[in-house]
């Protein structure tokens, strides 16, 4: 990351408001696949080799690791560079539709880097892999068989924050007190209804807000983008060729029940099986300790669906 960003991001609340995970203290997250839920780790485990379908995949991946691949642009052709054919295809692409409701071929490798499709697990033995690892082409496409008995050295040194109390709400308040101390203005709810080009640059920006006024923004350095680059061609009378797919909605639904779920220290898991809705879930007592002080149990589940044929 960036060095300077962090250092705000992690000082937006005192330390004695936010819980950091990292080291032995890092994030634990799962899978629900293949009919049940992967405490071990949250990248697909293949590694039972029951039958020789199984064992094909196996001998699949190691004849991949001589193959070169020059144009990686799909999702199924990051599989097939990483994984090999018969994986790629017969696993991580069903995976793929049932994510994102389209097939691996017709989707940007870039996707991938946001769910746990990155590696697999093919081994069991934990002190074979070690030996294994010291590889740095086997440690990047397969998985530890355990994630708690990674050793740390080898383990993502990201490092994570939540607030203490329950919400990243909290995240998000301090953040904009600190922004607006710094002098920076919000305009929520609003929508850039006009741009205003002069030999190549933006010159002015007229705003609808949220109470249907509007303000016209001057005097403009930069205009960073963020959202669909479709809207701002639209300002611009930009016709885009060709055809798009209707973006999914991201739908956050919260839960609180009487019981906690049986799923061990998981932070999360994401849902590859096909036949639900839902793609990841978030369970809060295991890492805020707000949540574990309710009566009640909150988690919340994540669904990516399209809302005009969504029941």
């Amino acid at each position: 990351g960036i060095e300077s960003l962090d250092e705000w991001m992690f000082n937006l609340l005192p330390k004695s408001e936010i819980n950091i995970l990292e080291k032995e203290n890092r994030d634990l997250s799962g899978a629900f696949y293949g009919g049940k839920l992967q405490l071990n780790t949250r990248f697909i485990d293949i590694s039972e080799l029951k039958n020789e379908k199984d064992k094909s995949y196996l001998a699949d991946f190691f004849i991949n690791l001589s193959q070169e691949y020059s144009n990686v642009v799909s999702a199924y052709d990051y599989f097939k560079s990483r994984f090999g054919d018969l994986i790629a295809k017969d696993l991580l692409n069903g995976i793929v539709e049932k994510l994102y409701q389209v097939p691996a071929d017709k989707l940007d490798s870039l996707a991938i880097e946001v769910t746990g499709l990155s590696r697999i697990v093919l081994f069991k033995d934990e002190n074979l892999f070690l030996d294994l690892m010291k590889s740095d082409i086997i440690r990047d496409r397969l998985a530890f068989p355990e994630q708690r008995n990674l050793p740390l050295h080898y383990s993502s040194q990201n490092k994570n924050f939540y607030p203490n109390k329950m919400g990243t709400k909290h995240v998000i308040e301090a953040m904009e007190k600190d922004l607006k101390e710094k002098g920076i203005r919000f305009y929520k709810g609003a929508t850039v209804e006009e741009i205003e080009v002069e030999i190549d640059f933006i010159k002015s920006l007229n705003v609808i807000l949220s109470d249907k006024s509007s303000i016209r923004v001057s005097n403009i350095d930069q205009v960073y983008w963020t959202i669909s680059p479709y809207l701002i061609a639209n300002s611009f009378d930009i016709k885009i060729a060709g055809d798009r797919d209707k973006p999914l909605s991201t739908v956050f639904v919260h839960f609180v029940i009487d019981k906690p779920l049986l799923i061990e220290d998981l932070h999360y898991f994401y849902v590859f099986d096909k036949g639900f809705s839902s793609i990841r879930l978030n369970y809060y007592q295991n890492f805020c300790p707000g949540a574990k002080n309710q009566k009640l149990v909150p988690f919340t589940l994540e669904l990516l669906v399209d809302l005009d044929n969504f029941d």
